[in-house]
């Protein structure tokens, strides 16, 4: 029983709390989005299919959909500031 115990500690108690740390947020986009990168708490940007990219100033409450004029999918973007980045 101590094993049983041990067990449920190791593998599934830290997997409970690493998903309690994320929050489901609907972006208002039928695309497929494949990446996403927040500077700090409330400062994010998310890309995807087709040059999808949007971005959010309130922690993902609400996105804002951005022309970047890209045609191509967007797989990785990374920002240094807010107004600088790159995909």
């Amino acid at each position: 029983m101590k094993t049983l115990y041990l067990l449920f500690i190791i593998l599934i108690f830290p997997s409970i709390y690493i998903l309690a740390q994320w929050n489901f947020q609907n972006s208002g986009l039928s695309a497929n989005l494949y990446s996403i990168y927040f500077l700090n708490e409330n400062l994010g940007w998310v890309c995807g299919y087709d040059g999808t990219s949007v971005k959010t100033t309130n922690g993902g409450m609400d996105w804002v959909s951005l022309n970047i004029g890209a045609l191509q999918d967007i797989h990785a973007l990374f920002f240094i500031d807010s107004l600088v980045g790159r995909q």
